[in-house]
């Protein structure tokens, strides 16, 4: 039933972020999507996986232990402290951050952990700045240079 109860929560979100994303649109145009391209196929993702849910739903699971649900509210933490501090801190030192902080909870190996929080947030920068025009805050990065 957990399942099924997650499914339909999954629908509720995905038709709420369909239709908050509508009105989204910009007094002139800077990007060539638009700011509502991203949450409309977030919210299309969204459904499908609650869909999937909803049909399947008989799925039992084991108890989660002490140790995984302070990881789950850690990881949530991570989440809600990675969206408050994407404007002040700007993408990319933001997203060094979270994946610093994530890969962390999931056991992360130091050099790795630490090379990936750094390549990831620049390369995704570039990516989405200079090859699909998308409009990234610079944060304190932008203050500093």
């Amino acid at each position: 039933m957990n399942d099924r109860l997650l499914g339909l929560l999954a629908l509720l979100l995905a038709a709420f972020m369909f239709w908050q994303s509508r009105g989204m649109v910009p007094a002139f145009s800077y990007e060539p999507l638009g700011p509502r391209a991203f949450p409309m196929l977030l919210s299309f993702f969204i459904a499908f996986c609650g869909i999937v849910l909803l049909l399947k739903g008989q799925y039992r699971s084991a108890p989660l232990s002490t140790a995984t649900r302070v990881r789950l509210v850690l990881l949530a933490l991570s989440l809600l402290g990675y969206a408050l501090l994407f404007i002040p801190l700007g993408f990319i030192v933001a997203t060094f951050l979270a994946i610093l902080a994530i890969g962390g909870l999931f056991g992360g190996r130091p050099v790795p952990l630490i090379s990936a929080s750094i390549i990831a947030p620049v390369t995704l920068y570039y990516l989405f700045d200079q090859l699909l025009d998308v409009v990234l805050p610079m944060g304190i990065l932008g203050r500093l240079l």
